[in-house]
């Protein structure tokens, strides 16, 4: 009798300690939410030995009900590859990725998007063949200036930037991914090179992640700010080497920054200033 009577709390024990941890992980579970026209960033660690940039990839398909998207992601060096997606409509979003990577195939999740807040109203668009407009409806004016190597000065100068762009009347940004040379007093070396340089030659088959880190951290800011970013890909007018790297490695140059900032709803995009030659 009295074993069974202990027996039985055992079990109600039991079973209650298995009712809280069901009810703990269940609270501990969070769905990832994700603003309409927001970023939604998937990180996940993979290989860091050889040359992760030009031999591994990483792809994800991103389904809400019949819309499917295929994003290309990205090698962000210290074994993080990433993928970037701005979802364009409310309800869940699932996702599966596929790489030459055995460790990065087949990774699996979803988020919800909401809608947005403030003053996120999605891409500009053009409308009547003259006019521009967000994507939900609201006209765009658009007031421009022009810091073509804002990103490529120090740190301090790229923060002041932010701040000036800020207060003033300005709502689009013309401005280059590499540093540029040009009279005018602009002599100073860059703060960061894009890719690395070897015998003092550029290697565009090795980017200084750090240098692309910080343009998108840049573009992101502009983009809190309601600030368009016009992103120029290629130009002439550099020391370095850029406008010389070849078709191949154009081609990938192109595909990488795709693959890094076209889920910033701000990003415009110029590929070439002033007639540069891409190569062949």
């Amino acid at each position: 009798m009295k074993n069974t009577l202990l027996k039985k709390r055992f079990i109600v024990l039991a079973i209650l300690l298995n009712a809280t941890c069901i009810i703990s992980s269940c609270q501990s579970t969070e769905i990832q939410v994700v603003e309409k026209w927001e970023v939604f960033e998937l990180s996940l660690q993979g290989p860091a030995d050889g040359n992760p940039y030009m031999d591994n990839t990483i792809d994800a398909t991103f389904t809400n009900g019949s819309q499917t998207f295929k994003v290309p992601g990205f090698y962000d060096g210290n074994g993080v590859y990433k993928v970037r997606f701005s979802p364009d409509e409310l309800g869940k979003w699932t996702y599966m990725t596929e790489s030459n990577v055995e460790e990065l195939s087949h990774q699996s999740g979803f988020f919800q998007c909401v809608e947005p807040s403030g003053g996120n109203h999605g891409p500009i668009k053009t409308v009547n063949t003259f006019y521009l407009e967000f994507a939900d409806g609201t006209p765009f004016y658009s007031v421009g200036t022009t810091a073509y190597q804002w990103t490529s000065v120090k740190q301090s100068i790229q923060d002041q930037t932010v701040k000036t762009l800020a207060k003033s009347p300005f709502n689009k940004i013309r401005m280059c991914v590499f540093p540029k040379r040009y009279s005018y007093g602009n002599d100073t070396e860059p703060w960061m090179l894009p890719f690395k340089r070897k015998d003092s030659l550029n290697d565009p088959s090795r980017p200084n992640y750090e240098f692309f880190q910080n343009f998108d951290k840049r573009v992101g800011q502009l983009m809190e700010k309601g600030i368009q970013a016009d992103v120029i890909l290629f130009h002439p007018y550099d020391d370095w080497g850029y406008y010389e790297m070849g078709a191949e490695m154009n081609k990938k140059y192109v595909r990488y920054m795709i693959a890094r900032i076209s889920a910033y709803r701000n990003v415009w995009w110029s590929l070439v200033m002033n007639g540069t030659c891409l190569g062949s």
